[in-house]
This record gives C-alpha cells, structure tokens and sequence, in this order.
C-alpha cells in the first residue's frame, strides 16, 4: 500500500482460518481477488477479496489513511489429517489445481464457479 499515516501504520485485515497454521496461499491466475490458503489441519480454504468503494480516506487532520477492503470464505474441505505443504492453480485451465501434503499424497483437483 502507498498510503501510511504515523500514528495508525498501514491498514490491515486479519481473517481466522484453518484453527491451525497456516502453511501455503496461493491466488488464482486468472483472477487475483480469488485465493486459496493451505492449512496444517489438512484442509484447503477458498476466499474471495472484496475491494473497498474508496481505497483512501482522509482523516480529520487531512492525513491519508488506507482502506482494506473484505473477504469472503467462499468453501472450505478437508483433505487430509497431515498439512497441506504445496498448492498450484493452472495457467491454462481456470480452476484447475494440484496440491501436496505429509500424508505423502499428491491431489489434483478442479473448483468450479469461480465467476
């Protein structure tokens, strides 16, 4: 972010996910508002960013301050009871994904509705 006021430091938004870890995230290619995160309880979250209406407001003393926009869980599913260490989406197919966990298994998957 470009905007960084003194007194409040750089907007943020933290969002709980997988009640462990978490190991891995990894945004789409083909539409960066969408993401996945791997957790160390073995599951695999799909989120989908928000961008905010205005990205900068300004305060009462006219400083600049930035403006985080929300995200959504959009699906959540376990997987595994090891840690998912690795994850890729495809360049050519949208939705397409493989993904690694300590359980030594390699998984391929495809999410869909993803518009």
């Amino acid at each position: 972010m470009r905007t960084y006021p003194p007194k409040t430091g750089y907007a943020s938004l933290t969002e709980p996910a997988h009640k462990s870890t978490v190991w891995i995230t990894k945004h789409l290619p083909q539409n960066r508002e969408v993401f996945v995160t791997g957790g160390g309880n073995g599951s695999l979250n799909l989120y989908k960013y928000s961008y905010p209406s205005q990205r900068v407001v300004k305060d009462e003393e006219g400083i600049e301050t930035g403006v985080m926009g929300t995200v959504e869980l959009l699906n959540s599913r376990n997987f595994s009871t090891q840690p998912i260490n690795s994850f890729d989406w495809s360049n050519d197919k949208e939705g397409l994904c493989v993904f690694g966990s300590y359980d030594q298994s390699v998984r391929v998957g495809i999410v869909t509705k993803l518009n």
